[in-house]
């Protein structure tokens, strides 16, 4: 059975795309959530040539994404708290994870050498008081997966910060590179109390 590497294809290009941007858009924060508030600004995708995606070109691009860390850092309200959420989110450079040739045999190769990953998490009460200081690797998920591919063959992928109004979690796809075999994972970071009975 052959694998498509939908997965990685968004994350790939998006840390990698470098388009001019002679425009920008700026959003006010009063026509954001008071979780988003701040400045956003966007750039218009301007480059109208086509760059034709080929295995070369994905395994350039999951390459090359290892040298830049990526920062998180966001302020947010919760259950009438204010909070500060820091995460960095890194390569390990430990080229540990080796992928079999059962899931990269459509790049032509026989294995695909990588690192693994891992997001240090610090969380600061009402933006000086520390109460979680922790680091994530893939191995913190084993005991949760429902994909059976062995978590050998797994790379903890970026982080995304999901906010409800019961709990606040850092999610992450543990899946297997090149590929669209994985699953989301979360780590929880608060969970809203219930009022005293």
């Amino acid at each position: 059975m052959k694998y498509l590497p939908l997965i990685t294809l968004p994350i790939l290009f998006a840390c990698n795309s470098r388009t001019p941007a002679p425009n920008h858009t700026s959003i006010p924060s009063d026509t954001v959530s008071p979780i988003d508030a701040g400045t956003i600004t966007t750039t218009p995708n301007t480059d109208t040539t086509h760059h034709p995606i080929t295995h070369e070109s994905i395994l350039h691009n999951f390459s090359a994404k290892r040298t830049t860390p990526i920062i998180i850092d966001t302020l947010f309200t919760f259950d009438n708290t204010s909070y500060r959420l820091r995460i960095n989110y890194y390569c390990l450079l430990d080229s540990a994870l080796i992928v079999p040739m059962q899931y990269v045999e459509d790049y032509g190769i026989l294995e695909f050498i990588t690192n693994n990953y891992a997001a240090d998490i610090k969380l600061f009460k009402n933006n000086d008081d520390e109460i979680l200081d922790t680091s994530i690797t893939k191995n913190d998920f084993i005991n949760i997966l429902k994909v059976p591919d062995p978590i050998k063959y797994r790379l903890l992928f970026q982080p995304i910060v999901s906010i409800t109004t019961d709990s606040v979690a850092v999610n992450f796809s543990l899946s297997v590179p090149l590929t669209d075999i994985g699953e989301e994972v979360a780590f929880p970071i608060l969970k809203k109390t219930s009022p005293a009975k």
